[in-house]
């Protein structure tokens, strides 16, 4: 449950910060400049992510920085966060759906196997 709680926590904290905070105090820039900084910096947090710095490769994070480009303008248009943190978790969705698949539910078989009774 903590990986499925963390891939839907940091949707929503990682967009706050990103696109709603820094967006606020940088709101002097132009919005192109901005949506690039904002976005670089989102890649690299990925990249100080031990599991995923052994995991991703260059284009996972030409990815998240296309995504993060996109998130940034989907709330600079619509001026509403949840546009970007939903976005954020339906690119999430798969990895807390494996995650389910592969953690929770062979936990959950095997507790219910083990404290069954024998017939």
């Amino acid at each position: 449950m903590l990986v499925e709680a963390s891939l839907i926590g940091s949707a929503i904290v990682e967009e706050l910060f990103y696109r709603f905070f820094s967006y606020n105090l940088m709101s002097l820039w132009t919005h192109a400049p901005l949506a690039v900084i904002t976005s670089i910096l989102f890649s690299f947090s990925h990249y100080l992510q031990k599991e995923t710095r052994e995991t991703f490769t260059l284009r996972s994070y030409i990815i998240i920085f296309l995504l993060g480009c996109s998130w940034f303008y989907s709330f600079f248009y619509t001026h509403n966060i949840l546009f970007p943190i939903l976005g954020h978790f339906l690119y999430n969705l798969p990895n807390i759906i494996i995650a389910f698949f592969k953690l929770y539910l062979p936990a959950k078989l095997n507790s219910n196997v083990e404290g069954s009774d024998p017939k």
